[in-house]
Formats: structure tokens, C-alpha cells, sequence
């Protein structure tokens, strides 16, 4: 009978236990609130950029938007930045809707689909963009689960007073959208269990370092003219490559690159790579291997170092690209030396590389689409440091090219409806990096790029152009 009155209450605490998890872990699926925020992001940056930037595209009527159905999608002529980032990061907004109001990736990306079509027929009187819609959904996907996940890491409903405070601004930060929901629902200030947190640190562990230092930008693959400016990057590992995947994006890895200069970009580079499924092939004491499907995420941008010399060192969009990739691990060659090596090959969807001929309204580049290979080394050191080298190949075909007969001729430029200059371009970036430790978690950082381009025209001479980056600086690793 004591036994039996034991075991009763081992389940009934085991029951409460369990129930308090799911009460703090579970969060309920909200379709229909996640689309009424869809809808009212887009309103929201409609009226911005009608009633208050007062843009031209946004002034939009029954007509155009009867229009934009009749005449269907373009490829429009919008900056390298406003395609290959901006609208990733809209898309961003739509997928956080759904992810933060319960729904999981998967469940969350038609919402990025549906917003930015949405946008594309509703939000301008410019004719509908194919070139947006794929960047808007498939990239702001790829930058929705990342910035979800790193929001995750820094909220913690059991912590009151500033604590408090500056965990959820630091997670609106990262994710403005979930931190609405969160003002809605009241879990902005709702304390809960104790030890209440929305990462598990034991199961998908993390790696954050951040550098800063100097930056010497090439023009042309020499020094004698180039661009000396001070940088901050931002490196993020989240999961283990070769652990247990459950979900998309359980390992990811999300690099940011921000150049302070008066002739260049803020934002640099952004860089993602999130594994959508994996299985293990190979695992025992000497050597771990896991294939898996992964998306990808790409991002270089550089201006023009002379006003008087309009040359452009580089920009490179891999916005919507997946495929599969092997990751195998050597946890020891010799004494304390690691070795890890990652390899991708991808399928790109939309890509974008800078061309020497298509400029046409804010547009100097030739979009496409094609495949990429990526291999990537880590080496470890010990106490020494660590080595890593990044080997990226990308391709990309451009088909629909423009007749500049037809170009002279019409009238609204929106209309031209072309990829740029037709043929293909092959692009090779290279990045050296060694970091060498100082202290448990300060380390020298000398890295280096070096870019070539191979572009094949149709209609025009071939070129080939090739630079390099030099940075020099200090990490400091969490």
C-alpha cells in the first residue's frame, strides 16, 4: 500500500511537472492574427511611403492596381540593395508574423509568399516584380527563422524589473515583429516558472564573437587605389552541424560584416547557411559525417572608391538558393589539431552579380539564375588559434537580356522587363581567415577575400575583373 501511494504521487508531480513545461513552452497557432499582421504591415509601410516619404510608386489607384493583374510580372530595375537585401528582410516581417504567432517554419513561409504578393499588386503602381517575390519569400525566410531563433536566445519570461526590460528590447531588436505579438499577448511583462527560457542551452549549444578593426578595400586587384575604413563583423554559430537535428534551422550560421566609410555601404556582407534536415552517415571515435538539404543566404555589396572613376570592386546576391551538403568532422589528426570541413552544393533560384553594361534607371546589375559550390575549413589549434578557409564558386545564367532598339523606344522603362545582359557570369570569392589567441576569449583576426569575375556576354566583349579585401583586427569570443 506505501508503495502504491508512492508511485501515485511520483505521477502526479511527474503530471505537474509536465504540465507546467507545456503551459511555458507551448504557444497556440494564431493563423488568422498572423495574416491580420501581414495585412497591417503592409498598410503600415504603404501609407509611410504615400502619406510621409511621399514616393511616386506608392501613389496607387484602382487602376494600376487593375494593371499590375493585367499586364502580370516583370523583372524590375530597383538598386542592388533594395533587391537583394531590403526585400529579403520585408520578407523577414511577413514569416516572423506567423513564426511568432505559433506557427513553425514551414507553416510560416506561405505567409511570406502571401505578403509579397500582396505587396507586389496592391502596394505600388509599378508593374509586379517576379525577381521581388522570389527574394521576399524564399530569403525572408531564411532571415525570418534566424532572426526567430536569436530573439529566442536572449528572452526569458522568468526574469523581472531590468532585466527584464532589456532582454525584451534586445529581442525586439532582433525581432521588431515578435516583440509586437509579445506587447499583444502581454508576454512582454508575464513572469512564469523559474528557470523559464525559450533556448535550451543544453541541447543546441552556441558560439558568438564579434570583431573590429581595419579594412583596406582594393579597386582594382592593387593598391594603389583602394579604400581604408574601420569594420565590425558579426559572427553567429547556433546548433551543432553534426548534432541532432529535429527542425529547420536547429544549426545555423549568420555572419554579418558593417564598413563605417563615407563611399561605402553600411552593411557590407550578410551571410547565412541554415540546415533544413540532415541524418548522420558516419559516426565513430575518429570521424563524424551528416548529409542535409541547407538554404542559403549571400550578400556582398561595394561601391565605386573614385566619384571620378565609376568602378564597382564587387556585388554578389545569392538571395534564394538550397541544396544539399556533406559536413564531416575530424575531432583529432594529431595533438590538440581539428579539423571540419562543410561542403554545398546549391541550386540558386535568384542571384545577382554586377554588370558592365545594363544600366538602366537604378539598376547596374544583371540578375539570374544558376548553382553555386562552397567549400568551407575549420582548423583548431588548441591554445594556438584557429585557421579557416571559405572557397565559394557561384554561376549564374541571365537568359533574358534586353534589345536596346526596344529600350529606346518605350516609354516607361518599368516596362522593360529584362534580367540584364544576357549570358552567364562565374564568380570565385576566396576568405582566409587565422585568428590567433591573446586571451581565453580575445584573439588577433588578420583575414582576406579575394574576388574574381568571369562575365560572358552575349551581346557585348567578355570581361574578366578580379580584387581583394585586407582586414585587420580583434575578436572577442562569448
Amino acid at each position: 500500500m506505501k508503495r502504491v501511494l508512492i508511485l501515485c504521487v511520483v505521477v502526479l508531480l511527474t503530471r505537474m511537472a509536465v504540465a507546467q513545461i507545456v503551459e511555458d513552452s507551448v504557444r497556440p497557432s494564431r493563423p488568422w492574427r498572423a495574416a491580420a499582421e501581414v495585412i497591417g504591415i503592409n498598410a503600415f509601410v504603404h501609407c509611410y511611403d504615400r502619406f510621409i516619404a511621399r514616393e511616386d510608386f506608392a501613389k496607387t489607384t484602382l487602376h494600376s492596381i487593375r494593371d499590375n493583374f493585367k499586364r502580370g510580372f516583370v523583372w524590375d530595375n530597383d538598386n542592388f540593395n533594395t533587391n537583394m537585401f531590403a526585400h529579403p528582410y520585408h520578407g523577414n516581417l511577413y514569416f516572423s508574423a506567423a513564426r511568432s504567432n505559433g506557427m513553425n517554419f514551414w507553416q510560416s513561409y506561405p505567409y511570406a509568399l502571401g505578403g509579397s504578393l500582396m505587396w507586389e499588386f496592391f502596394g505600388e503602381n509599378t508593374p509586379p516584380s517576379i525577381n521581388d517575390l522570389f527574394a521576399t519569400s524564399i530569403g525572408g525566410a531564411a532571415i525570418g527563422e534566424t532572426t526567430y531563433r536569436i530573439s529566442s536566445i536572449v528572452l526569458d519570461d522568468s526574469k523581472r524589473g531590468w532585466q527584464r526590460v532589456w532582454r525584451e528590447v534586445l529581442g525586439g531588436v532582433v525581432n521588431p515583429v515578435r516583440l509586437i505579438n509579445r506587447l499583444i499577448t502581454g508576454d512582454a511583462w508575464r513572469v512564469r516558472s523559474t528557470k523559464h527560457r525559450y533556448h535550451d542551452f543544453d541541447v543546441i549549444p552556441l558560439d558568438f564573437e564579434i570583431s573590429a578593426g581595419a579594412r583596406y578595400l582594393a579597386e582594382k586587384g592593387s593598391f594603389e587605389h583602394g579604400d581604408f575604413n574601420p569594420y565590425v563583423n558579426l559572427l553567429f554559430h547556433y546548433g551543432d552541424p553534426l548534432g541532432e537535428v529535429n527542425e529547420p534551422y536547429d544549426f545555423f550560421s549568420a555572419e554579418a560584416t558593417f564598413g563605417f566609410s563615407n563611399r561605402q555601404p553600411l552593411v557590407n556582407a550578410i551571410h547565412l547557411v541554415g540546415q533544413l534536415w540532415d541524418t548522420p552517415i558516419l559516426s565513430n571515435q575518429k570521424i563524424q559525417m551528416n548529409f542535409g538539404f541547407y538554404q542559403h543566404f549571400n550578400f556582398y555589396n561595394s561601391e565605386a572608391i573614385r566619384k571620378e572613376k565609376d568602378i564597382i570592386p564587387y556585388r554578389i546576391g545569392e538571395t534564394a538558393s538550397v541544396g544539399a551538403g556533406f559536413v564531416y568532422r575530424i575531432p583529432q589528426i594529431c595533438r590538440k589539431v581539428s579539423l571540419e570541413q562543410r561542403l554545398f552544393l546549391n541550386g540558386i533560384i535568384l542571384g545577382g552579380s554586377l554588370s558592365d553594361h545594363y544600366h538602366v534607371q537604378e539598376r547596374d546589375y544583371s540578375l539570374g539564375s544558376g548553382f553555386s559550390a562552397k567549400l568551407h575549413t575549420f582548423m583548431e589549434f588548441g591554445r594556438y588559434g584557429r585557421l579557416s578557409l571559405f572557397a565559394d564558386i557561384y554561376k549564374l545564367y541571365t537568359w533574358k537580356g534586353y534589345d536596346e532598339e526596344l529600350v529606346a523606344k518605350l516609354d516607361n522603362l518599368d516596362y522593360i522587363n529584362a534580367q540584364g545582359d544576357a549570358g552567364s557570369t562565374t564568380l570565385i570569392v576566396l576568405n582566409p581567415r587565422l585568428q590567433l589567441n591573446i586571451t581565453r576569449h580575445l584573439l588577433l583576426d588578420l583575414y582576406g577575400s579575394y574576388f574574381y569575375r568571369r562575365s560572358i556576354y552575349r551581346d557585348h566583349d567578355d570581361v574578366s575583373m578580379k580584387t581583394f579585401e585586407l582586414r585587420a583586427g580583434l575578436t572577442y569570443n562569448l
